[in-house]
C-alpha cells in the first residue's frame, strides 16, 4: 500500500469512532429534549419528561387543561397524580408544537 492509502485509513480509523460517538450521544438523549420541544398528539401533550436511567423515568403529561403525573418503565405506563396547580406554559393555546 502506498502512503496516501495508509494516511486514508488512518484518517478513517480516527474520525469513524468520533462519528460514531456524535451518533449515539444524538439518539441517547434526544436533540429534543435540549432544545425543549413539547410533543404533541391531538390534545394530549408530553410536557416534560424526567429520565431516571434508560427505561425509567418521569413524564408530565397535559390531557385538555389538566395535567398527570405519569411513571414510565418497563411495564405499562403508569398514572401516579394529578397536577391541579401545575404552571400552563403554554396557556393551552396549542402552542409549542
Amino acid at each position: 500500500m502506498s502512503g496516501e492509502m495508509w494516511g486514508a485509513l488512518g484518517r478513517i480509523l480516527l474520525y469513524l469512532p468520533l462519528v460514531l460517538l456524535v451518533c449515539y450521544l444524538t439518539v441517547r438523549f434526544g436533540l429534543a429534549r435540549l432544545s425543549g420541544t413539547v410533543h404533541r398528539s391531538g390534545d394530549l401533550v408530553l410536557v416534560e419528561r424526567l429520565a431516571f436511567g434508560p427505561k425509567q423515568g418521569l413524564a408530565v403529561v397535559r390531557c385538555g387543561n389538566k395535567h398527570f403525573l405519569i411513571g414510565l418503565g418497563e411495564a405499562s405506563p403508569r398514572l401516579l397524580a394529578e397536577l391541579p396547580d401545575y404552571p400552563d406554559v403554554w396557556g393551552g393555546s396549542g402552542h409549542g408544537s
